[in-house]
């Protein structure tokens, strides 16, 4: 849990932050990733942070295993691109955000997740 709640900050502010400046950024390329894809990325290591602090403080493993993460971002992704929309009319259905989600759950395993060091691999 140690890095979960730093990871969490970050990508919070990281998204508040782009929420507050990415129309200050001019046109083209960066400002459409900014305003379309940033937050999804980002959202998505808030979104695992957040999960493993729910399980761990109610006594579960965290989800740290690569295709448990995709799994569950995958899951989410397609609730919130494909079932939401039926619920919130200001919505839209865009597949690339669920790339976006998959990205941001390998940022979050390559940034949070401790890694085993060679000595504890040993037999």
């Amino acid at each position: 849990m140690k890095k979960n709640i730093p990871a969490a900050a970050v990508s919070f502010g990281a998204y508040l932050i782009n929420r507050a400046f990415r129309n200050g950024v001019g046109e083209g390329a960066l400002k459409y990733f900014l305003c379309c894809y940033f937050n999804d990325i980002v959202g998505s290591v808030t979104f695992m942070s957040l999960t493993n602090i729910i399980l761990l403080l109610l006594g579960f493993r965290g989800i740290n295993k690569l295709l448990y993460i995709e799994a569950l971002l995958l899951g989410a992704g397609i609730f919130w691109e494909y079932a939401a929309p039926l619920f919130r009319s200001d919505t839209v259905s865009d597949p690339f955000d669920i790339l976006a989600y998959l990205l941001g759950g390998m940022i979050y395993r390559l940034a949070v997740v401790r890694r085993k060091s060679s000595e504890e691999i040993r037999p």
